[in-house]
């Protein structure tokens, strides 16, 4: 290895050569474009000349270097064109792949190609290989030291930093270190320029965080080369990281979004799926939660659209919670309704139970809901629940732009019939949910109804609790029924489906409790039916619809399911004057 004042003496000699065969090779390729070729042979001769005086240099301050016998290819023969040297780089360094056209910029093309630094201490080096890439298309900084190149960096973003290895100062080396303690390697190439011979310099460079060399003097097609390389790889590099960033930017929305429905266990799963977003469907068996809340269109009516969006929100909020809590997945909000599965997309040996117990639970959630309604000036509600159980079609549904998991069949369809059975504060599920989950669930009344949909009759079982390791248990929901001394006439109409019997039917009320009442009618309603009251507020009638609960020869027992605001006045009105008379 070269000592120290071997290594000066080649800088000082080889410095001002350097510059001869630089400038001379610039010359040649602005003499082309200008049309002058008559000067061209003048010039490779003088850059030739330069090139030998400095293989001379080599052989004399190390005898043990190769000789230099030839000129860069840019200056060896008059007749090479200057579009031709990128061919002679890419023979020299075939591993190097070249833009098809040697005078295009990397990846991005013409001007704009890339933001690079230039630092060495001499001026003319840092003029003439400024001026070169310029002409390719390249935003050229300078910088005289290393210092002045690392204060530059401060306050500028650069795509490739061309390092001098011997600068006094700071040298090339040190300046390295600092930039690789500021950027990576990939995202910052840095290319040294070392003095030809000096190995140890350039294994240094490597070592040391440096991205490729050249070696001076520099021939401007092998640099422009390896710059286009690390400025392309550079580029695929920012790309591929942008493309991890969008991915992971994506991957968080579908998690902030998904989850709001799933659980995470549901959303680890479908994100680490291949095939998670595919739009295919699968036969399942899956348990079905259907919730909707009491009474809700008059509640609606009695507030102002801001308040019924604190109430839904709220409230959904609360049931979403509880969903994911049981691992269910919540597959559609319509108004105040929630429909919800169990069993996809991932499914459990248990997922009846959870499902059963997952609406015990929401509706000792209520609680909490009406708790809050209460504190914001908000009305009270009741939700009805429903179970069931059975083969459905799960799988994204819908089109490229717009899709959602969903659950269809007959399953779907009849849990929606059970849940429109139930009424406030009551859960009701199917005889194949309770076989599915155990018979967990302790049930109370059982009744045999006909729902649309379902050509044989089906059992109805109302849910009290779910034993095992849930153990929880209904809030009870009756109220006290208070006697009405002489009854309240009311008018009754049965409702069948959406459509109400044009038949009136006059009735009394004589029990009344906040939530429902007791009827004495010649109209036969069955158990689960449903019928609109009308009493007298004594400006008109106001109307309430209610469910039978029990129905019994000349009397019925029912839970009232929507009470608007003029209804909840009278029927308050009723039961003080019923608790006045008891004081009395």
């Amino acid at each position: 290895m070269a000592d120290e004042a071997t290594r000066k003496l080649r800088h000082d000699l080889r410095t001002p050569l350097n510059q001869i065969i630089g400038y001379s090779e610039l010359l040649i390729e602005e003499a082309e474009e200008r049309g002058q070729p008559d000067l061209v042979p003048d010039l490779r001769k003088i850059g030739a000349a330069a090139h030998d005086l400095a293989g001379a240099v080599e052989r004399m301050l190390d005898a043990s270097a190769p000789p230099v016998s030839v000129a860069p290819a840019s200056l060896a023969a008059p007749s090479l064109r200057v579009g031709e040297v990128a061919l002679a780089a890419r023979a020299s360094a075939p591993e190097l792949e070249l833009d098809a056209d040697p005078d295009a910029a990397p990846g991005r093309g013409g001007e704009g190609a890339g933001s690079v630094l230039v630092v060495d201490d001499e001026e003319r080096n840092r003029d003439m290989l400024a001026k070169r890439l310029g002409r390719k298309g390249y935003a050229v900084t300078t910088a005289a030291s290393g210092e002045a190149a690392l204060a530059l960096m401060e306050g500028q973003a650069f795509d490739l930093v061309v390092l001098d290895v011997m600068m006094p100062g700071m040298d090339g080396l040190e300046v390295l270190d600092v930039i690789r303690k500021r950027h990576p390697a990939s995202a910052l190439p840095v290319l040294m320029a070392t003095a030809r011979g000096d190995s140890s310099d350039i294994v240094e460079a490597l070592r040391r965080g440096a991205n490729d060399y050249v070696t001076k003097p520099v021939d401007f097609p092998v640099i422009l080369a390896r710059l286009r390389l690390q400025l392309a790889l550079k580029e695929a590099t920012d790309r591929s990281r942008a493309l991890a960033a969008e991915l992971a930017a994506r991957s968080r929305f579908i998690r902030d979004v998904f989850g709001r429905y799933v659980s995470e266990e549901v959303v680890d799963a479908v994100l680490a799926s291949p095939v998670g977003l595919e739009l295919r469907g699968e036969m399942r068996e899956v348990s079905v939660l259907m919730a909707d809340l009491r009474g809700f269109t008059a509640v609606v009516e009695s507030l102002d659209p801001a308040g019924v969006v604190e109430l839904l929100n709220n409230y959904l909020g609360t049931m979403t919670d509880v969903i994911s809590r049981f691992g269910g997945t919540v597959d559609e909000f319509i108004g105040d309704g929630i429909l919800a599965v169990f069993g996809a997309p991932l499914c459990h040996p248990d997922d009846a139970e959870r499902a059963l117990a997952c609406a015990v639970a929401m509706q000792c959630a209520m609680t909490s809901v009406n708790a809050f309604n209460a504190a914001h000036g908000l009305p009270a509600v009741e939700m009805g629940v429903a179970v069931n159980t059975g083969r459905a079609v799960v799988g994204n549904i819908g089109s490229r732009k717009r899709a959602k998991y969903g659950v269809v069949g007959s399953t779907v369809n009849l849990a929606s019939r059970i849940e429109s059975l139930s009424v406030g504060g009551q859960i009701l599920t199917s005889a194949a949910t309770e076989r599915a989950s155990g018979e967990v669930a302790r049930v109370g009344a059982r009744r045999t109804v006909r729902v649309k949909g379902a050509a044989d009759p089906l059992e109805v079982l109302e849910v009290l609790g779910v034993t095992g390791r849930f153990a929880l248990d209904v809030p009870p929901r009756a109220a006290e029924l208070r006697a009405l001394e002489g009854g309240v006439p009311v008018v009754l109409t049965r409702l069948v489906g959406k459509e109400l019997e044009a038949t009136r039917h006059e009735g009394t009320l004589v029990a009344l409790s906040p939530t429902g009442a007791t009827i004495e009618s010649r109209l036969a309603v069955p158990e689960l039916g449903d019928v609109r009251i009308l009493l007298s507020d004594g400006d008109g009638e106001v109307e309430l619809y209610a469910k039978v609960l029990a129905a019994h020869a000349g009397s019925a027992t029912v839970c009232f399911t929507s009470v608007p605001g003029r209804a909840a006045k009278v029927l308050a009105e009723v039961r003080s004057r019923a608790e006045r008379r008891e004081l009395t």
